[in-house]
């Protein structure tokens, strides 16, 4: 059984992880049946999915990625995160809101994101 403090610790390891590009770090984070949604592709991928596509569509972290908490919201099973996502685009800097949906499952290992971005400032894929 998780609490806020261990969901919010997960989501915090998870964020470190990413951007350390410590691949393996993530892994341990999530839990085997992990899925990851975007509402922009509504389609469910896994953890390796994920990184590909953000990579394809140039939101990799190499891309001067920037992701700035707003409000984090911990609850005994997940966290909702109100973010700010930027990064530099071949038109210069983007700069969007996001809301991200993390749920933790009873090992206190993230199971599922679900992220909320406006689809108008992402690349034509």
């Amino acid at each position: 059984m998780t609490n806020s403090e261990t969901a919010l610790a997960i989501v915090q390891r998870f964020v470190a992880a990413m951007f350390a590009n410590d691949l393996d770090a993530m892994r341990r984070c999530c839990s085997p049946s992990f899925a990851h949604w975007y509402n922009t592709s509504d389609r469910e991928m896994t953890l390796d999915e994920m990184l590909v596509d953000n990579e394809r569509l140039g939101l990799g972290l190499g891309a001067n990625f920037t992701m700035t908490p707003r409000h984090r919201y911990a609850f005994a099973n997940g966290v909702v995160s109100e973010l700010t996502y930027g990064w530099d685009s071949e038109n210069g800097p983007v700069r969007t809101h996001v809301c991200v949906v993390t749920t933790v499952d009873a090992n206190g290992l993230i199971d599922r994101i679900n992220e909320y971005v406006d689809s108008s400032v992402l690349p034509v894929a």
